[in-house]
């Protein structure tokens, strides 16, 4: 155990009561002393993987083959604006 590091441990629950099962969250930011920035990444990488998954499947981001980075600048910047537009024509909602 002489190799681990100092980690800050949050532990939550989805409700006030405090009922169920707790939620266990890990960071190696020692700077972070409140726990709701602790949690901030946690909340957003739910949405964040689904507009990944959607990005790849959708529209092609996992065919990009460019090497340079102008190029897949211009690649990505392509697929979010066909994404933002496909939202806008359907007014797709997400959960």
């Amino acid at each position: 155990m002489k190799f681990w590091k100092k980690l800050r441990v949050v532990i939550a629950y989805d409700n006030p009561d405090l009922n169920g099962e707790p939620r266990i969250f890990v960071s190696n930011k020692l700077n972070w002393t409140q726990a709701q920035k602790i949690l901030q990444p946690y909340i957003l990488r739910d949405p964040i993987e689904h507009l990944f998954r959607d990005e790849k499947q959708e529209l092609g981001l996992e065919d990009c083959q460019q090497r340079k980075k102008q190029e897949v600048l211009r690649y990505w910047e392509l697929c979010f604006v066909a994404h933002t537009f496909l939202e806008l024509v359907y007014q797709v909602d997400y959960p």
